[in-house]
């Protein structure tokens, strides 16, 4: 396996099981199409919580036409979902 293969991988693997399928549907779109790469989902921490982030990019072709690397931003948007959600205190931390 190639360097790449394993990073897109580990990637893939740290998305919420939830958003998986949805988030790497987005992303084949995209590298099929072209179509605008804008995402939100979930990916596991360290510790086992999830960050809630939104994702944003697009994928650059090597000289072949295949591609060759995505190039993007990530917003962390966690703070604004707890928020949002009526989870800014630690007891919702500690459910």
């Amino acid at each position: 396996m190639t360097k790449k293969f394993l990073r897109l991988a580990a990637w893939e693997a740290a998305v919420h099981p939830e958003d998986r399928a949805r988030v790497t549907a987005a992303l084949d779109r995209h590298v099929a199409t072209g179509e605008r790469f804008e995402v939100e989902y979930r990916i596991v921490r360290a510790d086992g919580g999830y960050l809630h982030w939104i994702d944003r990019g697009r994928c650059t072709p090597g000289p072949d036409g295949k591609p060759l690397r995505m190039i993007g931003a990530v917003s962390d948007l966690t703070a604004p979902s707890r928020r949002r959600s009526g989870c800014g205190t630690s007891r919702c931390t500690m459910r």
